[in-house]
C-alpha cells in the first residue's frame, strides 16, 4: 500500500509540474522498496531523492554532480536491486554513472573511473532483462554492461536505429533470456568474476622476454578471467639459424576500466645453430698445414671438420603482470616472472640458472 502511495505521489508530481520547464524521472524497486526521484531539468547539481516503502521516515538526497551544470538533463534506471544508473546530458556531451547499494544497506556513488562518457545527444535510458542497460546516442543503439566491480562498459553498438526499434530489441532479449541455454550462461556469469574490461578479445603485436619469447605476438582473452599469448620469430642464412617460440597463460586477479593485474605462467625455447669449423677435430686428424706445407691436407681438413654447433635455452617461469589500455585498443604489458633457465649444447645440459627476467608486450586489439 505504501509503495502505491509513493508511486501515486510521484505521478501527481509529474502531472503537476508538466506545465513548467521541468519534470521528474522516477525509478522504483518493488522488492526492496527503494524509490529514486530526480528532476530531469533545472537541476544543476543533479539532486537525487531517495525514499523507501519499508521505511516511511527515510528521506535522503544525493548530489550526482560534483560541480553545478545549469543546462544538464537527467535520466535514471534501477537496473538491478543494488544498482542505480544515471544518464547526464550537457550540451553536446553525455556521461553515464552509477550508484551502488552496499552490504550495509547504504547507497553511494561509484568512482568516476567506473563512468563512461562521449559526445552526442543521448536519451532513452532503459534497463534490459539481464540487468544491463541500453540508450541511444545520435540514432546509435548502445548496450552497456553494468558490473559492481568493473563499472559500466559498452559491449555493443548498433548504428542507425530509431526509438521505435528499441522496444523490439528488448523483447528479443527477453526471449533469449527465457531459453534454457541463456539462463545457464546468466547463472554462470553471476557466480564468476567480472569480464575483462577490454572490448576486444584478439590482439597482434610484439613481445620480448625470457618466458614470452621475442618477436611477433598473438594474444587472446579466452574467458572473463583467462587468456593466452604466443610469440616467436626465426631468421637464417647459409651458415646460421636462430629461432624462438614462447607461450604464456594469464589469470586475471583484478581489473579496472583501463588496467588489468594478472598472474602468469610461461615457457619458451631459444635455439641457435652455426655451421662452423671444428679446429680441434682438424688438428687431431690431419697434420697442420703450416708445419707440412701440404695444401691438400689443409683443404681436406676444412671440408671434413665443418659441422653444426647447436645451443638451446629452455625457460620456465611464473610471476605477475600488469596491462594498461591506451588509445582504446592498444595494450601495453609489463611482467616480472621468476624464470628457471636450462641451457643445452651438443654435449647435453651444461647450465641451470634462476633469474627474475622481465617481459614486455605491445598489443593492438581488434
Amino acid at each position: 500500500m505504501k509503495s502505491v502511495k509513493i508511486l501515486l505521489l510521484a505521478t501527481l508530481t509529474l502531472v503537476s509540474q508538466s506545465s513548467f520547464a521541468y519534470f521528474e524521472d522516477v525509478s522504483i524497486n518493488s522488492k526492496t522498496g527503494d524509490t529514486f526521484i530526480i528532476e530531469v531539468k533545472n537541476n544543476p547539481s543533479g539532486e537525487l531523492l531517495l525514499l523507501n516503502d519499508h521505511d516511511p521516515n527515510l528521506r535522503k538526497t544525493f548530489q550526482l554532480l560534483d560541480k553545478p551544470i545549469e543546462n544538464a538533463n537527467f535520466e535514471i534506471e534501477l537496473n538491478k536491486s543494488n544498482s542505480l544508473t544515471y544518464l547526464v546530458q550537457s550540451g553536446d556531451y553525455w556521461f553515464l554513472g552509477s550508484m551502488l547499494k552496499g552490504t550495509d544497506g547504504l547507497w553511494k556513488k561509484s568512482p568516476v573511473l567506473n563512468n563512461i562518457s562521449g559526445k552526442g545527444i543521448a536519451s532513452n535510458l532503459k534497463s534490459l532483462p539481464d540487468g544491463n542497460l541500453s540508450f541511444i546516442v545520435n540514432k546509435k543503439y548502445i548496450i552497456v554492461k553494468s558490473d559492481p566491480q568493473s563499472g559500466l562498459t559498452i559491449i555493443d553498438k548498433i548504428n542507425h536505429i530509431s526509438s521505435d526499434k528499441v522496444d523490439e530489441i528488448i523483447k528479443n532479449e527477453v526471449t533469449m533470456i527465457n531459453t534454457e541455454e541463456t539462463n545457464h550462461l546468466s547463472e554462470s556469469n553471476n557466480s564468476t568474476p567480472p569480464q575483462s574490461d577490454f572490448n576486444y578479445k584478439n590482439g597482434l603485436g610484439f613481445a620480448a622476454g625470457a618466458t614470452t619469447g621475442v618477436g611477433f605476438a598473438y594474444r587472446r582473452h579466452l574467458t572473463e578471467k583467462w587468456g593466452m599469448q604466443v610469440a616467436g620469430i626465426f631468421f637464417a642464412d647459409g651458415d646460421s639459424l636462430s629461432a624462438n617460440l614462447g607461450a604464456t597463460v594469464m589469470r586475471t586477479l583484478h581489473q579496472t576500466k583501463k588496467v588489468r593485474f594478472y598472474a602468469l605462467s610461461g615457457v619458451s625455447a631459444f635455439y641457435s645453430g652455426d655451421n662452423e669449423e671444428d679446429w680441434d677435430a682438424c688438428n687431431n686428424e690431419y697434420p697442420d698445414y703450416y708445419e707440412t706445407g701440404n695444401e691438400s691436407n689443409f683443404n681436406n681438413c676444412l671440408e671434413d671438420s665443418e659441422s653444426w654447433r647447436n645451443e638451446t635455452n629452455v625457460n620456465f617461469g611464473i610471476g605477475i603482470g600488469i596491462e594498461f589500455i591506451v588509445l582504446d585498443n592498444i595494450g601495453i604489458s609489463l611482467e616480472l616472472p621468476l624464470t628457471v633457465q636450462l641451457s643445452f649444447d651438443d654435449d647435453g645440459l651444461n647450465d641451470i640458472g634462476v633469474y627474475p627476467i622481465p617481459n614486455g608486450s605491445l598489443i593492438y586489439y581488434f
